[in-house]
């Protein structure tokens, strides 16, 4: 059986300079006994014309590294979370440790998992097998379950962090860590009750109730072998329109190259052009075989066309995660929660899986990451970027693609196309009576669509928002729609340019609409298709609205904290609340008296300072 082994890339050819003569240089680890016959080791060895220097051989820790038991490494690769360790997550997270919203399309996920819980979100949830019902993985498949479980945590996991500073999220050291630490989670299950056999009427309308509801990524961990739709040949395919639309929309497909080791063909979506296939690495770093093959049939990363023009590799067999509790998805890919295969067993809820469907996942996460650090940015430029940040770029092929990306070469590829600074698009529902602000262009749309979560209706005209405020003259347009507008840029990461031991605040998005149970929600029989955002940048606080009755929806960005210094050229940025519709509003300093014209003059707060939109980039 041969193993394709991943390589670093080749030095391209060009002229050169012949190198000097040197002597051969090597590096040796000595252990001793005590540090007395260390020192006095190392004073001889020091005496010696051939060696070039003698010290310690010390110790450092990764500048952000989360507490969640199962990251730190142990003997065997099924008990701990290698993967991150492959795709040098650590130095990643930084620089960002994630904002955007990810399209989840699966089997749904255990809504209860202690690490996904606090993921779960039931505006922000669908069944397209079977509208109306729960996205709750079980029951599946008689107690198979455990598959759309174990790809969400790899994603988002809740994550752990010791040295989470105030008004930031810090959960608690549960199990795993997710790529996307605080990446909101759209989360679409395809899959009927009893039966594990997707059909594409459910994936296509997954597909666009997943777009529709604001998802920057689409994460695909499933597929059909053999199968190719020839999209540009037949683009009014349902299927085929349905890729479409979300590439209209910009957003970033990551689709599993599929199980059966093919070396023709990958599985479709993953051979359409608009997404990036995704294959499968093991432990050791060559690409994933299953040997002998599962009795199902999976026998490995399939391989194919497509690979060497949009295709990257990723950990892929025995990847810890999430799992549904006390259930099994495949004995034969050794799937399921605690088992004899698993290093998990400590802890039900958590276990291995195999297959390109746990590779997809890591790279979704990543891509999180990418488009948290520049959300203008469009899937195309992303996509390019990853492949470039992989270490087979220079000669991509049908094996692995362009290789394993890594992490902090990609988000730093994305943050040299920034200085972290984002338009906070601002929108009116005037059906709805709320204002509405988010930094992502594909929220942006679902807003001006009539299709924003959460809405009391799904007709759509009565849910329609408008964009208000300034052009940007960077980025004059959403994706095949209209001016883009906003009153205030905002931060894209955590890092404080002014003080650097004071991290910058999240700007924390909540909702609901009429018919949620929320304390003093009064209005609804006078106007009963009401939404109401609120924003926050103290975690206490938004899990304050939470316990009154709003849901969370996710982080839009970052802003300088209050109560420091203020920076120059910046604005408070100020939330107020209009009684007689039960709406808050946030908006820059100057445009208070705008705002209290408008009845926005109650419970005045201050979030912190801000950029106010002149129509460009702000510097600082």
């Amino acid at each position: 059986m041969i193993h394709q082994r991943i390589e670093f890339p080749p030095i391209l050819p060009g002229p050169r300079e012949e190198p000097p003569e040197v002597k051969l240089q090597q590096y040796i680890v000595l252990n001793f006994p005590s540090a007395a016959e260390a020192g006095q080791t190392k004073g001889r060895l020091a005496q010696d014309p051939n060696i070039l220097w003698v010290g310690e051989n010390g110790s450092v820790e990764f500048s952000v590294t989360p507490s969640d038991p199962y990251v730190q490494p142990v003997t065997s690769p099924l008990g701990y979370q290698w993967g991150l360790y492959v795709l040098n997550m650590f130095p990643a997270w930084d620089v960002v440790r994630g904002s955007a919203y990810i399209g989840h399309i699966d089997s749904g996920i255990q809504i209860n998992h202690p690490d996904l819980v606090g993921k779960y979100r039931p505006q922000f949830a669908y069944n397209a097998a079977t509208p109306g019902a729960s996205v709750d993985e079980y029951p599946f498949f008689f107690n198979a379950a455990g598959h759309g479980t174990h790809t969400a945590g790899i994603i988002a996991a809740e994550t752990a962090y010791p040295n989470a500073q105030y008004g930031h999220p810090n959960p608690t050291a549960r199990g795993v860590a997710g790529m996307c630490w605080n990446c909101t989670l759209i989360i679409t299950r395809v899959s009927p009750a009893g039966n594990n056999n997707l059909t594409e009427t459910a994936i296509i309308n997954g597909i666009y109730w997943t777009v529709n509801s604001g998802a920057q990524i689409l994460n695909m961990s499933f597929g059909q072998r053999n199968l190719n739709k020839n999209c540009p040949a037949n683009p009014y395919e349902a299927y085929c329109q349905a890729l479409q639309f979300a590439a209209n929309r910009s957003v970033v497909i990551a689709a599993a190259a599929g199980n059966f080791k093919e070396d023709t063909i990958l599985q479709f979506p993953a051979n359409d052009s608009r997404t990036i296939a995704v294959g499968a690495t093991q432990s050791n770093g060559a690409l994933w075989v299953e040997n002998p093959p599962a009795p199902s049939g999976e026998s490995g990363s399939t391989k194919g066309p497509g690979m060497d023009t949009r295709g990257v590799v990723a950990p892929g067999r025995d990847i810890l995660s999430t799992f549904y509790q006390g259930a099994t998805w495949s004995s034969g890919l050794r799937c399921a929660d605690y088992g004899s295969w698993s290093w998990s067993n400590d802890q039900s809820g958590y276990g291995n899986c195999t297959g390109t469907s746990m590779a997809t996942p890591h790279i979704t996460g990543l891509v999180g990451l990418m488009r948290s650090v520049n959300p203008l940015l469009s899937a195309t430029d992303i996509r390019s970027r990853l492949l470039g940040a992989s270490n087979n770029a220079y000669a991509p092929n049908q094996q692995i693609g362009y290789g394993l990306p890594n992490a902090y070469s990609a988000v730093t590829s994305v943050l040299s196309t920034t200085n972290r600074l984002t338009p906070l698009f601002a929108f009116y529902g005037v059906n709805v009576y709320d204002y509405f602000y988010t930094t992502v262009p594909q929220m942006a749309l679902a807003a001006m669509s009539g299709t924003l979560p959460p809405y009391v209706t799904s007709f759509s005209p009565v849910n329609l928002y408008s964009n208000i405020g300034n052009t940007i003259s960077e980025y004059p347009n959403f994706p095949n729609s209209g001016p883009a507008r906003a009153q205030a840029w905002v931060f894209t990461t955590h890092r404080n340019p002014y003080n650097s031991s004071v991290e910058l605040r999240p700007l924390y998005r909540l909702s609901y609409k009429c018919g949620d149970p929320v304390q003093g929600a009064t209005v609804c029989s006078q106007y009963p298709y009401h939404v109401d955002h609120v924003y926050s940048t103290d975690y206490n606080e938004a899990k304050n609205y939470i316990a009154a009755g709003y849901k969370y929806d996710g982080i839009e960005g970052y802003v300088y904290p209050y109560g420091y210094a203020q920076p120059p050229g910046t604005e408070l940025l100020i939330r107020a609340y209009k009684t007689s519709i039960d709406d808050h509003a946030i908006f820059p300093q100057s445009e208070q008296a705008n705002m209290a014209a408008q009845g926005y003059t109650s419970y005045i707060g201050y979030l912190g300072y801000v950029y106010r939109n002149n129509g460009y980039r702000p510097s600082y």
